[in-house]
């Protein structure tokens, strides 16, 4: 004798009995299944963690695009100091005003240049230390920096 296979039957029986195992498991247990994933019924808490980590994400791009904006126009302002329209302080006021606001520049600048006399002398340092690392002409570079660090003088001597 032949005996008639059923698969579709046997399959449609095992996914009844892991569904059946799964409200089980989630009823007697429910701290357990959600710490091995069981919980598939948490789909509202698991979309609102998602619509969160999206939020946060967003948060954290336009957070990035600021602060690559502001280091930009930090280059466009050293560039103007390194062709000589913008003197030592105000390219000092203008990155003090880009990049001290980001977080943790500030404790960067003061490892980097040690204790200045103020807070404008430091984004000084800053700004000449900025402007030469955008000159690859080792010549152009020094006289770039000789001609800054007067400057510098300049301003560290003013009243």
């Amino acid at each position: 004798m032949t005996a008639v296979r059923r698969p579709g039957t046997a399959s449609v029986v095992t996914l009844f009995a892991l569904a059946v195992g799964l409200i089980v498991v989630n009823a007697v247990a429910p701290e357990w299944a959600a710490s091995v994933g069981a919980d598939v019924w948490n789909a509202p808490a698991a979309r609102a963690d998602h619509n969160r980590v999206v939020a946060e994400t967003e948060a954290v791009n336009a957070h990035l695009e600021a602060c690559a904006e502001r280091r930009q126009r930090a280059n466009q302002c050293t560039a103007g100091l390194a062709a000589g329209t913008v003197d030592i302080g105000t390219a000092a006021d203008e990155l003090k005003r880009l990049l001290g606001p980001m977080p943790g520049y500030r404790a960067l600048m003061d490892t980097l240049y040690g204790p200045q006399p103020t807070e404008r002398h430091l984004y000084a340092r800053h700004a000449i230390d900025r402007a030469a690392r955008n000159e690859p002409d080792c010549a152009r570079r020094a006289a770039l920096v000789a001609r800054l660090e007067g400057e510098f003088a300049v301003m560290t001597c003013a009243p």
